[in-house]
């Protein structure tokens, strides 16, 4: 929850976002029935950030992106939407 509140925060920084990206590929299945936590929810928070960020960050995201894919399956079609 803390991760999703951080980036939604208009003063993030790079860094926020590859540490988020990391806790929430790990562990956001502990917070996705929570509400504001859902794996969408996860999921745009961190891809709405994607045209700011480096390459070195976009290889972080798409590593979390395809964990989130293995974690919720293919009916959610998260990384479909990958752009």
């Amino acid at each position: 929850r803390t991760c999703l509140r951080a980036l939604k925060d208009p003063h993030w920084n790079e860094i926020l976002l590859k540490v988020g990206a990391y806790i929430l590929g790990e562990f956001g299945t502990l917070v996705s029935e929570e509400p504001g936590s859902h794996p969408e929810a996860q999921f745009e928070a961190l891809h709405a950030l994607w045209p700011m960020v480096s390459d070195r960050t976009r290889s972080i995201l798409l590593t979390t992106y395809a964990k989130f894919s293995f974690l919720y399956g293919a009916d959610r079609n998260l990384v479909s939407r990958i752009q």
